[in-house]
């Protein structure tokens, strides 16, 4: 299982380097709805650190752990508030093990 980080880092290349490419073209030709594209698109805005973390996961529970919808949320915040969300998210997932 692949974390939607890595599409949010491979999309973006894509788009700007086919010229004419955008966002919808790039849907229909994955059999994506546009929210598909547009939704992991929105983790280019995590702190650096994040996504380095997220494509270092290797089990797939980990990658449901730090899924789109809890990693869209956090992308929302100012940097450090993301920082200490993902603390406690490490936290409570290390009680629940």
């Amino acid at each position: 299982m692949l974390h939607p980080i890595q599409r949010a880092r491979a999309w973006p290349r894509r788009l700007d380097s086919e010229h004419g490419r955008n966002q919808l073209k790039l849907a229909a030709e994955k059999g994506l709805s546009p929210g598909s594209i547009t939704h992991p698109l929105k983790l280019r805005q995590l702190a650096d650190d994040i996504p380095a973390k997220l494509l270092d996961l290797t089990k797939d529970e980990d990658v449901r752990r730090y899924g789109l919808n809890q990693m869209k949320a956090l992308a929302e915040l100012p940097h450090e508030e993301q920082r200490k969300r993902l603390v406690e998210i490490e936290r409570k997932a290390s009680t629940n093990a």
